[in-house]
């Protein structure tokens, strides 16, 4: 069976906008007649979040748990899941997901960047306190897409002053502390670097995999236009063209 493809949405602190970059694909795919099923969402999200869920799946009651033999019985073709790095009580949301990525089932999910298992280190020295959960980078480079949420500190200032990030009755002084400190522009950019150094290997991992088109020639026109064809070959398939010249 194939394995289904992993898309993530990885912000730096949670409330910065993933799940609502999640739902927003979601809605986009559900439009062109994908069949979406909620996995997990977390729904102490803002309203704006609570209404896009609701154009998704015409409900904003999701369920408490990450149900993998529920969601295999519905055979969906993608599923949301929100924080990889969550505990579902039995095992990781990341541990479930690679059940149904096995499966053959398409998953979007989030991430806060702060669970990424070798930002751990250096999380902790910026937060004072290590993160909870930890999903492991090698399941990260599995992804087919991971894409950054990324927002700044005065728009995420103003954002929480109208009530877009949090529901203001359920508001945590420790969740809003972070965005008035160094730490958020410390994770922003941890995170970015992080995106870098996986981008770089993921390049190398394909140039390894990467075929290599050899094409022998000697001399005259049809030697030429042999060449040419290979390198059209090439080109478009990004392999590595060798020409041996035969004397």
């Amino acid at each position: 069976m194939k394995p289904g493809r992993l898309r993530v949405y990885i912000g730096a602190a949670t409330g910065v906008g993933a799940t609502y970059a999640m739902l927003d694909e979601a809605l986009r795919r559900k439009s062109r007649g994908t069949r979406i099923t909620i996995g997990w969402v977390d729904t102490s999200s803002s309203a704006n979040t609570l209404e896009l869920l609701e154009k998704v799946t015409e409900s904003q009651v999701c369920p408490a748990t990450l149900d993998v033999e529920s969601i295999r019985t519905q055979r969906p073709d993608v599923v949301l899941v929100d924080d990889l790095g969550r505990n579902n009580g039995q095992a990781f949301h990341w541990v479930l997901v690679e059940e149904l990525l096995k499966s053959g089932i398409d998953v979007i999910a989030t991430l806060n960047m702060q669970h990424i298992a070798s930002l751990s280190e250096p999380v902790t020295k910026i937060l004072g306190a290590q993160p909870g959960g930890r999903v492991p980078d090698d399941f990260l480079s599995r992804a087919s897409q991971i894409e950054i949420v990324d927002i700044t500190p005065e728009a995420i200032q103003r954002r929480l002053a109208h009530g877009n990030v949090f529901p203001s009755n359920e508001q945590n002084p420790k969740d809003l502390e972070i965005f008035n400190s160094d730490s958020f522009a410390q994770l922003r950019l941890l995170m970015i670097q992080w995106m870098n150094s996986h981008l770089i290997n993921q390049d190398k991992k394909s140039a390894a995999t990467r075929d290599i088109i050899v094409v022998a020639i000697g001399e005259g026109e049809q030697s030429l236009q042999l060449l040419r064809r290979a390198a059209r070959i090439a080109h478009k398939s990004n392999n590595q063209l060798i020409g041996l010249h035969i004397i």
